[in-house]
């Protein structure tokens, strides 16, 4: 999966928003205002992190 394939999933659900509320390559999705997935640009095509704290 991509950060395409990732923007485009979580970007599909009811009330989503994104920004880059930390820095350039944090890109944060929220609803209602609390974060649901947190991928980082810097990392290569498969790095995500979900906003629960789990890692890959």
């Amino acid at each position: 999966m991509n950060y395409e394939d990732i923007r485009e999933y979580c970007l599909a659900k009811p009330a989503v928003t994104e920004s880059l509320p930390f820095n350039d390559t944090a890109l944060v999705f929220k609803v209602a205002g609390k974060m649901f997935a947190l991928p980082d640009l810097s990392y290569d095509s498969s790095g995500f992190n979900p906003a629960s704290g789990n890692s890959r």
